[in-house]
């Protein structure tokens, strides 16, 4: 079973359709990034996949499971209980770190493990504390978000979406607004949850994150899948001229 299947997705603004057909499967423990241009469709596929994005036709399945609706034949919609225990199995990391500035580091990561889970104080703090350190922060959990650096923040925010403790984990563009130290403090991190077998999309524009880490690239433009494989074939041989275009412009 796929831990993520998207088949025919298809979404629209308006009278615009800016996906137009999207069909890819990412397997239990796989990497997979999205690769394209500004305005491809690749962050939009993303909030589809957790349903921040209500879709128009086809069918995402997370581990089975519909997203969105109740099953893949109907557009009967899921109730508010069931798509909010959906979207608890999906960690989203954003290019904007959306932390709470009123909230310490460590009340940041244990909100949603205590509301949502309803795990005790005590165990969401265990947690918490585990997952900081894990990122590298142990000294920060006291520190306000306006204090970090933000490579820091970005670290925090991917922290936090551990806490739910994700069956999957989606990056859209989470190290576009860093410099390059920062950025590499964050793929530092994210390399190592692909090293333990975390399942993972990413949009990202780090061309060597992607041929590194990734068992999978999926380049879209205009909101369709040009070309889609290993990273060894597609970025090594790519068939498109338009993915030779982009990929001689990313280095």
């Amino acid at each position: 079973m796929s831990a993520i299947r998207v088949r025919d997705l298809r979404k629209s603004f308006g009278h615009t359709e800016v996906i137009k057909g999207v069909s890819f499967d990412v397997a239990p423990g796989q990497v997979t990034s999205l690769l394209g241009p500004s305005g491809s469709g690749k962050s939009t596929v993303l909030r589809c996949i957790n349903f921040i994005e209500p879709y128009d036709a086809g069918c995402i399945e997370i581990g089975g499971k519909a997203v969105g609706f109740v099953d893949c034949t109907t557009r009967k919609r899921q109730s508010d209980k069931d798509l909010s225990a959906l979207r608890a199995r999906v960690g989203i990391v954003y290019q904007a770190f959306n932390l709470f500035g009123h909230l310490s580091v460590m009340e940041n990561l244990m909100l949603a493990p205590i509301r949502v889970l309803k795990w005790p104080r005590d165990r969401a703090h265990a947690k918490a504390h585990a997952l900081l350190r894990k990122v590298g922060l142990s000294d920060k959990a006291d520190a306000y978000p306006a204090f970090l650096s933000g490579g820091q923040q970005q670290r925090v925010a991917i922290a936090r979406a551990l806490c739910m403790q994700p069956e999957v984990m989606l990056f859209d563009e989470v190290t576009s607004a860093l410099d390059p130290e920062r950025s590499r403090e964050v793929l530092s991190v994210m390399r190592e949850l692909a090293d333990e077998g975390m399942t993972m999309m990413v949009v990202t524009h780090e061309m060597e994150f992607a041929r590194d880490v990734s068992d999978q690239v999926v380049f879209m433009e205009d909101g369709v899948i040009v070309e889609q494989g290993p990273p060894a074939e597609v970025m090594a041989n790519p068939q498109s001229s338009r993915l030779r275009s982009f990929l001689q412009h990313s280095r």
